[in-house]
């Protein structure tokens, strides 16, 4: 499992970059690139180039030896102003998309561009992006009379973050925070941005949430009327049981799950008693599929109630979660149809993963 002694992602990643470039030398600074998933009005990609800056600074600039317009054969000794023109070792590219078409952070600093260039540093900020669709879909995608700014930033969006997803340069850095407890397919939307990271770099979440049912365990689940699914509730996730008692959820308004074996007395299907260790016993399950394409780490600090998860790529190889991943269907009434857990998510199902203690029948009811 991930260490739960708290560390620095970015600076540490950065610190990578920075020695491979050390090493190699070259007169074309390398790439360290970044993206946050649900970045917000993009606050922290203006925090992250300030501590990245710091951090360059105290690396030292032109650790290899080289100036501006100086070629790789003789060397001459060079002046003060020279090394103070030195390329950095290198070039840093932090991007984050979001849902949102809040007021940007860093289009209020870059006046009418939603992007930042200079120096070794890029700062864009991809708004009304929807990050659980594949291809990747934007809000003002198809508007007849977008300005010209729309279109330059599409182009932007299309040769950074969708590229990253079509093999392009991968992300060494991908940080997501207070963004997956809110998606209605969490796996499939790792999977998907697992995928947009270059082979070594690691995507890093917190706050992941989601129902999973193991093998055997969706057999004898039904409802008792068509259509018997739950509303969205985008912040039920978050949400605790009295506050969902208040929401009307054991009042019929929001179906609640019943089982057969009422014994537990608590009104909760068996996959929502102990969710984080099911969620740890399906990540362990990935991690074993992984097959050398990429790594995946869970932890849950019970004390905050905090979860976290990283992923690694180990190979150019695709990430893929399915076949092992699925989705629990219920069958009579409502056959074929996904089950939908309180938050209005589809309950996963894995395969080859056997329930410690496999979950009685359970029936849903108005």
């Amino acid at each position: 499992h991930i260490s739960t002694t708290r560390g620095d992602v970015l600076k540490a990643a950065f610190e990578r970059a920075l020695a491979a470039a050390g090493d190699r030398c070259e007169s074309r600074a390398a790439a360290f690139r970044v993206l946050d998933l649900g970045a917000g009005s993009g606050g922290w990609l203006l925090q992250a180039r300030r501590e990245l800056e710091a951090q360059l600074a105290e690396h030292g600039r032109g650790s290899c030896g080289r100036a501006r317009g100086t070629g790789g054969g003789g060397r001459r000794r060079r002046g003060a102003a020279e090394v103070g023109r030195r390329s950095p070792p290198v070039a840093v590219h932090l991007h984050g998309v979001t849902g949102d078409s809040l007021a940007s952070e860093i289009a209020a600093i870059a006046a009418r561009s939603a992007a930042r260039t200079d120096g070794a540093f890029e700062v864009a900020h991809f708004q009304q992006v929807g990050i659980e669709t594949f291809p990747l879909r934007r809000g003002d995608a198809g508007v007849a009379a977008a300005p010209p700014a729309v279109g330059e930033e599409g182009s932007r969006f299309a040769r950074s973050v969708g590229a990253s997803l079509e093999g392009g340069p991968g992300y060494d850095l991908i940080v997501s925070s207070w963004t997956f407890c809110r998606l209605i397919d969490p796996l499939a939307t790792l999977e998907t941005w697992s995928n947009a990271l270059a082979v070594g770099g690691a995507l890093y979440l917190n706050d992941i949430d989601f129902s999973v049912a193991f093998e055997g365990e969706c057999a004898g689940l039904t409802f008792t009327r068509p259509g018997g699914r739950e509303a969205l509730d985008p912040d039920g996730c978050c949400q605790d049981a009295e506050e969902g008692e208040r929401r009307g959820d054991a009042t019929g308004d929001h179906p609640v799950p019943r089982g057969r074996d009422q014994s537990a007395g608590d009104g909760l299907a068996f996959w929502e008693r102990d969710p984080e260790t099911r969620m740890r016993r399906a990540f362990e399950a990935l991690h074993a599929k992984g097959d050398g394409a990429f790594s995946v780490e869970f932890a849950y600090d019970e004390e905050d109630y905090r979860t976290a998860v990283k992923v690694t790529r180990l190979s150019v190889a695709p990430i893929r979660f399915a076949p092992m991943v699925g989705y629990c269907r219920g069958r009579d009434a409502d056959s074929g149809a996904p089950i939908l857990d309180r938050a209005g998510r589809s309950v996963y199902s894995m395969s080859g993963v056997v329930p410690v203690h496999p979950g009685p029948a359970f029936v849903i009811r108005d």
